[in-house]
């Protein structure tokens, strides 16, 4: 199947879900741990960078780790997923999005402020933006940062650009366009990119997930943004107070 995925060019367009997928989600909507077994690589990247609100446990819906389940089965025995963040705290969100505005401040000293306001948004959703989302995509537990590993080489596919750099190369479907000697890869190595992130995309659509068209490495299932991008109502809202319980009590949640 990772064959038939890598010959299906990326395309941004999301069906309307089915009413069997929205049943699933709604009966899957549970705080859950995702835990370590072969074939997740947990990165939790923010946590190690030791980030504001960063937590040391990864959580999301069951729906989520339901479907991260079945994508391990399609990448056994070669590939694995690392997971880069999932549920994210309020806290970390409002880090990640100032952090963000004040670097595109510094490269972009020439903006306004409503300018630089906009493209602070394109790249991290505002800690508390009610007009869009109820929560931002990670703190419902339904968005996730994710790539694929070699698991005999240990090391990320290649995609082109690292995950969270703010850059048009970052944009899913940028190397779907003709090979461009001037981004400074081979041809070999364009078409590789294109390959590895035809089949994260293919294989997480396959999924129902939606994908955000200016990050390779981010997908959503049932939160604002799986909703904006398919025309229905959202289903999964903060997931914050379902974590801290579960950090406070010091439960396992599987």
């Amino acid at each position: 199947m990772l064959n038939k995925f890598s010959e299906k060019p990326i395309n941004i367009v999301f069906e309307k879900p089915t009413k069997m997928l929205i049943e699933d989600l709604k009966a899957h909507d549970q705080c859950v741990e995702i835990l370590q077994q072969p074939g997740f690589i947990i990165g939790n990247d923010y946590y190690q960078q030791e980030l504001p609100g960063a937590i040391s446990r990864v959580f999301c819906r069951l729906a989520v780790l339901n479907r991260m389940n079945q994508l391990n089965k399609l990448l056994t025995p070669n590939f694995g997923i690392y997971f880069f963040d999932v549920f994210r705290t309020k806290a970390t969100q409002a880090y990640l999005f100032f952090e963000c505005q004040e670097r595109l401040r510094k490269q972009h000293p020439e903006f306004p402020l409503d300018e630089l306001e906009a493209e602070t948004r394109r790249y991290v959703s505002h800690p508390n933006e009610p007009t869009r989302f109820t929560a931002p995509p990670h703190n419902t537990g339904a968005a996730i940062d994710l790539g694929f590993v070699d698991l005999k080489t240990k090391k990320m596919l290649n995609y082109g650009s690292p995950i969270d750099l703010s850059e048009k190369i970052s944009d899913t479907d940028f190397f779907e366009k003709p090979y461009d000697l001037a981004i400074g890869l081979t041809e070999t190595e364009w078409l590789e990119i294109r390959k590895n992130r035809r089949i994260l995309f293919n294989a997480m659509t396959y999924l129902g997930f939606t994908n955000y068209p200016s990050e390779w490495w981010h997908y959503d299932l049932g939160d604002g943004m799986w909703a904006h991008a398919t025309g229905h109502e959202t289903i999964f809202h903060s997931m914050e107070s379902s974590v801290q319980a579960a950090l406070k009590n010091k439960t396992v949640v599987v």
